[in-house]
């Protein structure tokens, strides 16, 4: 999407340079600050969920001033210190945000409706959890914790575990006086600070972790130090960890497989935990953009010169151009793949044609002869559909 990744690219730059800068409160570079304004701006600018990326910096202060010393007067002028310190940060931030939003600016309560806006948000939109068809607004907490489970490829989730089961193993050797506590208390609070957020909050939701794209470096490097922690862990018992290795290299492999099965629609990836492809793409949330129908267009196109010449052969008048069509899509999504012989309609009733991609069963809207489909591991991604010679009772939507 056009806004999902730039975002969480956006707030992954502004984590690693809050990492970075947390090593040097009170007193951090101003090149290091504006860096980090221009990465936190750029979040703003794009979505109101960037103040996460706020949220995580002020926590890194807080703590840092809470461990610098004993005394309160001490803890006060770390804080008073990074304040004033990171003030270049706030102002690139703020410049950058009034640049690419700016009604976020033009009234102070502005990012608060934003915010609010954000967490509660509802329209007329269904979704899918499992098999289960729920309203947005009506998505039970366990939502996004469910879909990632899902979503993430198996090795990622046998990292989180490992980082999880270690991690608890060795808390009592973590030191908050050490320089390491404060950048990787970061990245745990960039990876479980929205979930307990959206436990909490309940939010309406869709698409999968579509609007949460952002969580999954934080996830990543979770994971990544998990696995590199039980490399080290079985350092002692080379059998066991080279047989750890082989886990982890066998789950990268069947994941590879399966996106260069499903290209060009890696998006739509499940791990195994959801079933198979066809079961996976019929339970949880498919190809909800429709990326599908590019291919389903192109399937039409070479499938007409064949249906006219069935018509011209069988006499029955239907030869006739430009045909219509109805897209269950954006209707930009039929204009820009097909060509001059098809026009596409609003009027689904008087359709030729219908192409449509199977997420949330709108292939099943309207009825007709599926003379082409685009399937992806066994999966059924879009279906084409001749209308032609329906019989008017049978042209309605459903």
């Amino acid at each position: 999407h056009t806004k999902d990744v730039p975002f969480a690219t956006c707030m992954v730059w502004a984590l690693y340079y809050s990492m970075r800068l947390s090593r040097q409160l009170p007193t951090p570079s101003l090149g290091l600050c504006i860096k980090l304004g221009i990465a936190v701006g750029c979040a703003l600018g794009l979505r109101i969920g960037g103040v996460f990326s706020v949220f995580y910096l002020l926590l890194a202060v807080l703590i840092g001033g809470w461990i610098a010393g004993p005394g309160f007067g001490e803890k006060w002028r770390y804080w008073l210190t990074s304040a004033w310190r990171l003030l270049p940060a706030g102002i690139t931030a703020f410049a950058l945000m009034a640049l690419f939003w700016p009604w976020g600016v033009m009234s102070p309560d502005h990012p608060l409706q934003a915010a609010e806006a954000f967490s509660h948000f509802a329209f007329n939109m269904l979704t899918v959890m499992d098999g289960e068809v729920m309203k947005i607004g009506e998505v039970p907490r366990e939502y996004l914790p469910s879909y990632l489970l899902v979503r993430l490829p198996e090795v990622f989730l046998l990292g989180l575990l490992a980082m999880l089961v270690i991690g608890l193993f060795h808390l009592r050797e973590w030191r908050p006086k050490s320089r390491q506590f404060l950048p990787w208390l970061l990245v745990a609070v960039a990876a479980l600070f929205p979930l307990v957020f959206i436990l909490l909050d309940k939010p309406a939701l869709y698409n999968g972790v579509r609007h949460f794209t952002f969580l999954i470096p934080p996830l990543a490097i979770l994971s990544g130090l998990g696995l590199s922690m039980s490399w080290d862990a079985l350092a002692k018992t080379p059998k066991l960890r080279w047989l750890g290795a082989g886990v982890v290299a066998a789950l990268t492999l069947a994941t590879t497989v399966t996106m260069v099965q499903l290209h060009p629609y890696e998006y739509i990836y499940y791990n195994r935990l959801a079933g198979s492809m066809p079961y996976a793409e019929s339970h949880w949330e498919g190809d909800y953009w429709s990326s599908s129908l590019r291919e389903a267009a192109e399937i039409l196109e070479d499938k007409l010169p064949e249906l006219q010449a069935v018509d011209k052969q069988a006499g029955d008048g239907l030869n006739h151009a430009p045909y219509k069509v109805a897209v269950c899509a954006e209707s930009i999504q039929g204009d820009a793949y097909l060509d001059h012989r098809f026009q596409i309609t609003s009027d689904w009733v008087s359709a030729d044609f219908f192409i449509s991609s199977t997420n949330m069963n709108c292939d099943k809207v309207l009825q007709g002869k599926i003379i082409g489909t685009v399937e992806r591991m066994g999966a059924i991604l879009a279906v084409v559909k001749d209308r032609r010679n329906l019989h008017p009772k049978y042209r309605f939507p459903r």
